[in-house]
């Protein structure tokens, strides 16, 4: 009977492996339950940071906005940590900026300090979110929540967040189906990306050292025309006019065993040169009859 009304619950559910009792139950067992990308590959976060240095954020919304959007951008901060960050949270000297910041793992509360380092150009988070700050404060409300729903006029719940993020790469030209959260992947891409290892990743967004959830769920590839990279071949090959290298376009290409087959094909060449020399020379030299 039991057993019945138990099962009869996961006839409702669209992914029977988020149950709360399948969860617990592996947990129990010691049972990994298979992490799922979000997307299949991932968009480009130079994007964003092209738009933010070209563009003149002016009103309060929009100064929230680049101050939220640069924060995620430079730490990997989950929406509910947004949603629950006080201005009492942070905590400013001359070069760094700390927050103080939460996750509850199970029933356990974690606490975090993300720290951030200054940058010398318009996509600095320190003067975003101390911009931010200074408008917030004069804000006439007397709650501490770091940031505000315009519309509401209350605080930002984490739904609030992710729409102000949503809405700042959609006018940079990241196209559907990616939410303001999928800022946090494209970060993570890029960083794997550009040779940082999944510890150091793991470390500066706050995973555990030893996780694989970076490399499983957050990093993806990244999206681009492939049949541009064919173009780029064939303009490789411009500035060369030998017809020896016309004859082997495997010159110049990162290629597993080019560099063998080109050699190979040069000495091929030069030993059949030298044959001919010789026996031209032979020709010459012996009596004709």
């Amino acid at each position: 009977m039991h057993s019945c009304a138990t099962l009869s619950q996961f006839s409702e559910m669209k992914d029977i492996c988020k149950s709360p009792l399948i969860n617990q139950f592996s947990k129990n067992h010691q049972l990994a339950i298979e992490q799922k990308a979000k997307y299949n590959i991932m968009w480009n976060i130079q994007f964003l940071f092209n738009y933010i240095e070209k563009r003149r954020f002016k009103s309060s919304q929009e100064m929230q906005a680049k101050a939220m959007t640069l924060l995620v951008a430079f730490s990997a901060v989950r929406m509910v940590e947004l949603a629950r960050m006080t201005l009492s949270d942070v905590q400013v000297n001359d070069q760094d900026f700390f927050i103080q910041t939460s996750t509850t793992k199970g029933d356990k509360l974690r606490l975090y300090t993300i720290k951030l380092t200054r940058k010398n150009n318009n996509c600095c988070p320190i003067a975003a979110l101390q911009t931010w700050i200074n408008e917030r404060s004069k804000m006439k409300d007397k709650l501490q929540q770091l940031w505000w729903n315009f519309a509401k006029q209350k605080p930002a719940t984490t739904d609030d967040c992710s729409h102000i993020l949503l809405d700042i790469i959609k006018n940079a030209g990241v196209p559907d189906p990616y939410t303001g959260s999928s800022i946090r992947h494209a970060m993570m891409t890029r960083l794997r990306a550009a040779g940082a290892s999944q510890q150091e990743v793991n470390s500066f967004t706050r995973h555990a050292l030893n996780s694989t959830v970076v490399d499983m769920y957050y990093n993806r590839p990244i999206a681009r025309d492939l049949s541009k990279l064919l173009i780029e071949i064939d303009q490789r090959m411009e500035p060369y006019k030998g017809d020896w290298v016309k004859r082997n376009p495997l010159i110049g290409l990162q290629q597993t065993g080019a560099s063998s087959i080109a050699n190979n094909a040069a000495y091929s060449t030069s030993s059949s040169t030298s044959s001919e020399e010789e026996e031209a020379y032979a020709n010459k030299k012996s009596p004709k009859t």
